[in-house]
């Protein structure tokens, strides 16, 4: 479970990145939708199809090594953790575009910090959902590394069986 928390939470965070250039980029595309260089549609449209096919080869590097090549996950979930770690990465760089927006560059950073941060804590690995308190608890259902952790573990775990393990009489749980 770590080692998925620490694949899948920390290039996450390195979107933090991407909010400066974000920034620097948005105002370079003001300038040139304002000049009558293309439209803003083309430059969405564009940027959405450049960034779906970064963001999955960017998730491939992210597990494919890592978990694929040295920790010798179940093979069999190759393509469903590629997926997952990609929408991951797709919507904590859609809060970086957002946060971007902001007129400083640099408390756009800190505010996805803040949220890459908060996401990180309440994912349920750090801190259990249930010993928060309710408003906060709010941000275990929001966040999405909550889900990712959770859906990452049933594709690592689920079709996988153990060899030497018995089941306990003693101590049904299920």
């Amino acid at each position: 479970m770590y080692l998925l928390m620490w694949v899948a939470g920390v290039p996450s965070g390195m979107m933090v990145v991407g909010v400066y250039a974000i920034h620097k980029e948005i105002c370079a595309v003001r300038c040139e939708v304002k000049c009558g260089f293309y439209t803003t549609s083309h430059y969405i449209a564009a940027h959405v199809v450049v960034q779906i096919a970064a963001l999955t080869v960017l998730a491939l590097f992210v597990i494919g090594i890592p978990l694929f090549g040295i920790a010798d996950n179940n093979a069999d979930g190759f393509v469903s953790t590629w997926a997952l770690v990609a929408i991951m990465l797709f919507t904590f760089e859609a809060w970086a575009q957002i946060v971007s927006l902001l007129a400083n560059p640099l408390l756009g950073m800190l505010q996805f910090l803040q949220l890459w941060f908060i996401s990180f804590l309440f994912a349920g690995v750090i801190v259990d959902t249930d010993t928060v308190v309710q408003p906060i608890r709010l941000f275990a259902y929001v966040f999405p590394l909550r889900y990712t952790f959770r859906s990452l573990c049933h594709v690592e775990f689920y079709a996988s069986t153990f060899e030497g393990a018995e089941l306990c009489s003693v101590c049904l749980l299920y």
